[in-house]
């Protein structure tokens, strides 16, 4: 995908109706992610946007001079939308004063492991057995992931902004 395409527009969502009907779609009720529940109001969106329909969506917030991505989510299908995404949100978190980026996967997940590794990510912690202590705040949480993989450990990556 070029990544200028005009007709894509990547912008901030701010309507928190819209942010919390599409994360439920995806992550549920809540969101676990970097040691903490998130509730909906406590972090930010970034869209990507074709016509007025969602193609896909970065949350992020930010920790003493980090950008936390809580959730990268490509509702299209439409490749390039993740990249576009980080780089409106890597642009918004050096605007803040932010010197990191770091996201998370599960153990399983390893097109996502992959896929920040590429984009320059490193991997800088490990959690064995957080999705265990995690179940216990979102019992939801499938017990098999990519490929039938059970999860259970998380995986922290960062890159420098």
């Amino acid at each position: 995908m070029n990544m200028h395409q005009p007709d894509i527009l990547v912008g901030p969502l701010e309507d928190l109706a819209e942010v919390g009907t599409q994360l439920r779609k995806r992550w549920g009720e809540s969101l676990l992610m970097h040691g903490r529940v998130w509730m909906l109001g406590e972090y930010k969106a970034i869209a990507a946007k074709r016509g007025g329909m969602l193609l896909g969506m970065v949350t992020y917030a930010f920790d003493k001079g980090t950008l936390l991505v809580l959730t990268l989510d490509n509702f299209s299908g439409e490749k390039g939308i993740g990249s576009r995404l980080l780089e409106a949100v890597s642009e918004r978190g050096r605007a803040e004063g932010a010197t990191l980026i770091r996201v998370m996967t599960t153990n399983d997940n390893t097109p996502t492991l992959r896929y920040y590794q590429l984009l320059g990510f490193q991997l800088v912690a490990f959690y064995p057995g957080a999705i265990t202590n995690y179940r216990v705040f979102v019992p939801s949480l499938p017990e098999r992931g990519v490929d039938g993989i059970p999860v259970r450990d998380v995986l922290e990556l960062e890159k420098a902004l």
